[in-house]
């Protein structure tokens, strides 16, 4: 499937072409089903042979993990975790003891970022990464709703009245989601939905930063707008509340993700009980 034709699948497989077709053949009597269409010295693939190969390489992945698995030792007992860096500071982190008295002797490992790690390249066996709960052949689960609040400068909140006047002014946006403010904007019934000026940002820290320095108009969480509010630092021209109203499909929030072939090790079903049992939005939302 990979391959451009027989000769080149022969040359990876060290067989000669005719070695490879015989095979095909062999297979397609075996099945009784036709995996490919030939035309002289080409072969193109049936969507009966796309299927296939698509079944046969989630196999092969989840063969390569358990030898994986298997010839780790301490990997029964080590979890491997993957966490955006703000749900990593304010909520796993400070409750991080508490799971640790569940498996006293498991080595964990935290590393964080704010995309979804190659699982198998990076060696993470969990991940809590921020979005919309779409990745396919991964197992989503859903932690807790990441609630906005629309914050900037009190220099700028002074130029700000209606939810009109916010597209004018340049708005911070999060590099993982270039709908985010329009969603908000159409939610709050403005007439304009495009901003003028976008500063594109990967993570909330340095949203929240931009936010404090006056850059423009940021979208930031809830706990962090609560502090830099209390601070002076920020303020929300329209109150606290405004994302609170948005459908669930729009508001970004925070997800357990893991290959299913992770999901009967140890340290890893330990770790998902642990994490869903939580109240993190609570945790999330402290000023």
């Amino acid at each position: 499937m990979r391959s451009r034709g027989l000769r080149d699948a022969a040359e990876k497989l060290f067989i000669t072409p005719q070695a490879v077709s015989q095979q095909i053949k062999s297979l397609e009597h075996q099945l009784q089903v036709q995996l490919f269409r030939r035309n002289g010295r080409s072969i193109t693939p049936t969507e009966e042979a796309i299927v296939l190969a698509r079944y046969v390489d989630n196999g092969l992945q989840d063969f390569a993990d358990g030898i994986r698995q298997i010839t780790d030792a301490k990997k029964t007992d080590r979890v491997n975790i993957n966490a955006s860096p703000y749900f990593a500071a304010n909520a796993l982190i400070p409750r991080l003891n508490a799971f640790m008295t569940i498996r006293p002797q498991c080595d964990i490992r935290l590393k964080t970022n704010v995309e979804l790690p190659d699982f198998d390249q990076d060696d993470i066996d969990v991940a809590i990464i921020w979005g919309f709960g779409q990745w396919p052949d991964l197992e989503v689960k859903f932690i807790c709703t990441d609630h906005k609040v629309i914050c900037c400068a009190p220099s700028l909140a002074r130029k700000i009245r209606t939810p009109d006047d916010v597209a004018g002014h340049t708005l911070l946006q999060p590099v993982r989601s270039r709908t985010l403010w329009r969603d908000v904007l159409t939610s709050m019934g403005t007439a304009h939905t495009t901003p003028r000026n976008t500063i594109e940002l990967f993570d909330n820290e340095s949203m929240r930063r931009a936010a404090v320095e006056g850059l423009g108009i940021g979208l930031i969480s809830e706990g962090d707008a609560k502090r830099e509010i209390l601070m002076g630092n920020l303020v929300a021209p329209f109150g606290d509340a405004v994302c609170r109203n948005m459908p669930r499909e729009q508001t970004p929030a925070f997800y357990l993700i893991h290959p299913r072939s992770r999901e009967q090790l140890p340290s890893v079903l330990d770790f998902r009980k642990w994490v869903m049992a939580m109240d993190w939005e609570k945790e999330l939302s402290r000023g």
